[in-house]
């Protein structure tokens, strides 16, 4: 018998598992790609929400002034699905601490709306693509799809990357205060490297009122962490638990993440009680 091969195949459904499943409001959604433009060395990012999802040609932007991806990047880093450039631990060409995921954030955005557009700009050239998520969703594999640039041209354009996401899926209106302060809790640390407007708006670093902070104000802790190098960091604690439904970590995040983080530096989280992390607070 002659030796045969399998062949591995990713279906269409593979987009809304990883896409709408695990992106499913604007705030992770817009977070994933901020996160983008910090590992680019952007020096800032323009965001652009509208109020209400529903209105006729609502949209969400987010525009970086990062270094950007020329047609190769799109083609053998972007559009791969899982590629991670840049591993954490690892500094981006700026020097940055990468903040970059597991590379799937490019599909954040079908958790919220049904096309992307990406437009990137490097070096003079700007190159566009359309995701549709229904086009995709349906097809039996999506591997080897081949995409047609909506505009491959010459432009004056600074260098960047903006993704705009259309036909937004949001049933309910977008909270702007609520979107503001869950963005200021994951961006606002690095507000001085990177400037992030929302709809014109500055994020600014919320002041909570604490009962205890460890170390006392205005010291911050420092240990060297093997895979991270030096990290500085303080924690403290509300009177009050944290409401805001687009809070910085949902309970599985911070049980997944936090505790594993608080160990490293020699912390340790309130023994099965992962509800009183709505009452922490810290960078």
């Amino acid at each position: 018998m002659e030796n045969r091969k399998l062949t591995m195949k990713f279906a269409g459904r593979f987009i809304e598992l990883l896409g709408q499943q695990m992106y499913g409001g604007p705030v992770p959604a817009v977070a994933e790609l901020i996160a983008n433009a910090w590992d680019a060395d952007a020096p800032r990012v323009e965001v652009e929400v509208p109020e209400d999802p529903n209105a006729v040609g609502a949209e969400i932007v987010v525009r970086d002034f990062g270094h950007g991806m020329s047609f190769d990047d799109l083609n053998n880093y972007y559009l791969t699905i899982g590629y991670e450039r840049r591993s954490r631990g690892q500094r981006t060409p700026g020097g940055r601490p990468v903040m970059g995921r597991k590379g799937i954030g490019k599909l954040a955005g079908f958790g919220i709306a049904e096309d992307i557009v990406v437009r990137s700009v490097r070096a003079g050239r700007a190159v566009e693509i359309l995701l549709n998520y229904s086009d995709l969703r349906n097809r039996q594999a999506i591997e080897g799809l081949e995409l047609e640039p909506t505009a491959d041209e010459e432009t004056t354009e600074p260098d960047g990357v903006s993704v705009t996401f259309r036909r937004l899926k949001l049933k309910r209106r977008i909270n702007l205060d609520s979107f503001m302060r869950s963005m200021s809790r994951r961006f606002a640390l690095q507000s001085d490297l990177m400037q992030i407007k929302i709809n014109t708006a500055g994020l600014t670093k919320e002041q909570l009122p604490l009962e205890h902070r460890d170390p006392v104000a205005p010291d911050w802790a420092e240990q060297e962490i093997e895979g991270l190098g030096r990290v500085k960091y303080w924690i403290g604690f509300l009177d009050a638990p944290i409401t805001d439904p687009e809070s910085v970590l949902s309970h599985t995040d911070v049980k997944r993440h936090s505790n594993q983080a608080l160990k490293r530096v020699g912390l340790q989280s309130p023994k099965n009680s992962i509800k009183k992390f709505s009452y922490s607070w810290g960078y």
